[in-house]
């Protein structure tokens, strides 16, 4: 199967190229690695706990990846501005107006 995907990729090639950012696929491959390897040390106890504790590992996946330096900056601004978008909206919707 391997073989298979490889001949495959390598004749699409041929007629669209696609250049991959390989350092921002190592970058990603990176932190979900981490993220797993963390999920594996998380205490098997209370269904509370262990929820939570998940949640904050799926909460902090863009973190990492921006401390890994994985944004582009236009991709940043983009963020910044759907952001303020949304907080305007939240500070409309619930001032009773």
């Amino acid at each position: 199967q391997v073989l298979i995907v490889a001949v495959t990729a390598r004749m699409a090639n041929r007629f669209y190229r696609v250049d991959y950012d390989f350092s921002r696929l190592a970058r990603v491959a990176l932190s979900v690695g981490f993220l797993y390897t963390a999920s594996l040390f998380l205490p098997a106890g209370a269904i509370w706990i262990s929820i939570t504790a998940k949640i904050l590992l799926v909460i902090s996946y863009p973190f990492i990846l921006y401390g890994l330096r994985f944004y582009h900056p236009e991709e940043l601004v983009a963020l910044r501005n759907f952001m303020g978008r949304w907080w305007e909206r939240r500070g409309r919707s619930g001032s009773g107006k």
